[in-house]
């Protein structure tokens, strides 16, 4: 058997496939080659196929070296959004803490609660 070129799908969807036209799914039956897809050996239903329509812009997939390129970017913006959720949480502990204080506990009882006007003792 002839080694098969393997080769990503022309549509984006990133599944590796070939064409075999040994393969009673590899051909059409006025001869055109079908995509086989290698996982299943069958005919490769492509998600990005839109019938009778215009054939969509391919996906770009990150190469590994783009994907490594993006890492330190990455880490910061997750050191980042660390720092930032510590001051929020910080900030959060410190308004529950005021809000149990006696004094705000004294203020909010000067409320009248039929007009919302301020009661002076």
């Amino acid at each position: 058997m002839a080694e098969r070129k393997i080769s990503k799908c022309n549509r984006g969807c990133g599944a590796d496939i070939y064409f075999d036209g040994n393969n009673p799914e590899g051909k059409t039956p006025s001869g055109g080659w079908v995509p086989i897809d290698v996982k299943t050996n069958r005919k490769h239903n492509c998600p990005n196929y839109n019938a009778g329509g215009e054939v969509p812009t391919p996906k770009p997939q990150m190469t590994k070296p783009q994907m490594l390129a993006c890492l330190p970017y990455l880490e910061n913006t997750r050191a980042m959004l660390t720092e930032t959720l510590t001051c929020l949480n910080t900030d959060i502990a410190e308004i529950k803490r005021k809000l149990s204080s006696d004094s705000f506990k004294q203020a909010s009882t000067m409320l009248d609660d039929d007009n919302g006007e301020v009661n002076l003792p």
